[in-house]
């Protein structure tokens, strides 16, 4: 049955919901890179591959996190907004999407939907450089909004405004994107 889902989007039916980072753009080594080079201007050794290998996937606030716990010190004040920034820059001036997405999407019929660990201002920055933004806006869902992130599924299994959906009628790809039945109809 069609229904407005909870920021008034339209919604006949499933929604297929991808993850932005390794499936519709590469921007994992550019974000490995930014984040090894401001690591190491702050006086902590890591590299792009150690950085890549320890937290691939995570949200940029359990990073921090765990190098503060690690180090036992505190990163400085700024020292997110600085990785936050440099990213943005680096994410427009060397971000690709990964073949054949653009064309892929025009192919999967229905709404589509991005949920990352990323911040919205890298997704949508990723989305809009590479072309896809058109694709997805705006359905666009950060794990910065939830209380646990990756690993935890909590990301794709809930909608905005605390719409949920059961573990029953979702289904993984190997590409790791998730369909979801569409909310149940306000009112």
């Amino acid at each position: 049955m069609a229904g407005t889902g909870p920021i008034g989007l339209s919604i006949g039916g499933p929604v297929v919901i991808f993850d932005c980072n390794g499936v519709l753009v590469a921007s994992e080594p550019i974000a490995s890179a930014v984040l090894a080079n401001t690591f190491r201007s702050v006086g902590v050794p890591l590299t792009a591959e150690e950085e890549a290998r320890q937290f691939h996937g995570r949200r940029s606030e359990n990073i921090f996190a765990a190098v503060e716990l690690a180090t036992k010190k505190r990163l400085p004040s700024g020292f997110r907004a600085t990785v936050a920034a440099e990213m943005l820059v680096r994410l427009r001036n060397e971000l690709r999407p990964l073949a054949y997405a653009a064309h892929a999407l025009t192919w999967v019929r229905g709404p589509k939907a991005v949920a990352s660990s990323s911040s919205l201002d890298r997704i949508r920055a990723s989305l809009d450089v590479t072309g896809l933004l058109r694709f997805f806006e705006p359905r666009l869902f950060s794990a910065s909004n939830i209380d646990r992130g990756k690993p935890a599924p909590d990301l794709f299994l809930t909608w905005p405004t605390g719409y949920r959906s059961s573990r029953k009628s979702a289904s993984w790809s190997r590409i790791r994107r998730l369909v979801l039945p569409p909310p149940p109809p306000q009112g």
